[in-house]
């Protein structure tokens, strides 16, 4: 139930909040962040070096094994999404560190994870942040790479980022239009087991594309 509260509070946060209300998104964000959180903290060791240096988190996340990926990467996922709507507030560029810790567990453990989500995650980070605040747009075109090999072009998320962060990041107008465009003429029925994720990828490609002439 905590698993299901996690995911559930931040699909919604990133599907029907975050484009038109990012303080309720911010508020789901952290809703989901928290009952994840809840699980992870069972680990002894984890719970302890959360609120410590970074490198006491790092050696806690050997603690965790395959069983423990849907928690470790929703939790992470959740807390990603607040950070992503808080870059300017210093707590959340504090908190990052630890969600990069949990997502490399994530990669160690199963890469291909939720259509490589993880790589997704990287791939955003490096390409979202400047060279002096750890950013490195070849990461993250590797990341997205990766994470487009586990969405074998049904999963389309993962291109609606690669256009909102690497393209624009690389002041590729080209790519970032033919990008979204693609996700948009993709067929609806093309990944049934996922037509509302690929839906919701769809609606911010409309918008995404909308906003060119005011990125480039």
């Amino acid at each position: 139930l905590l698993l299901l509260a996690c995911q559930g509070f931040g699909a919604y946060a990133l599907g029907f909040a975050e484009d038109t209300e990012p303080e309720r998104a911010r508020m789901f964000y952290l809703r989901g962040r928290d009952y994840g959180l809840r699980i992870l903290n069972k680990k002894n060791d984890f719970r302890k070096a959360l609120k410590g240096s970074t490198s006491k988190l790092e050696s806690a996340m050997s603690t965790f094994d395959k069983d423990d990926i849907p928690a470790l990467f929703w939790t992470a996922y959740c807390w990603a999404g607040w950070i992503n709507l808080n870059f300017t507030d210093p707590q959340a560029l504090a908190d990052l560190p630890r969600v990069q810790h949990i997502m490399q567990r994530v990669i160690e453990l199963d890469e291909s994870f939720f259509f490589g989500g993880a790589h997704l995650f990287f791939g955003t980070i490096y390409a979202a942040r400047p060279a002096m605040l750890g950013g490195n747009i070849e990461k993250a075109n590797m990341h997205f790479q990766k994470c487009f090999e586990f969405s074998n072009e049904k999963f389309l998320l993962p291109y609606v980022y690669y256009a909102k962060y690497y393209a624009s990041r690389t002041f590729d107008r080209e790519l970032y239009e033919q990008t979204l465009k693609d996700v948009i003429d993709t067929p609806d029925d093309i990944f049934p087991e996922q037509n509302l994720p690929n839906a919701i990828a769809k609606q911010k490609a409309r918008i995404l594309l909308a906003q060119a002439d005011d990125l480039f």
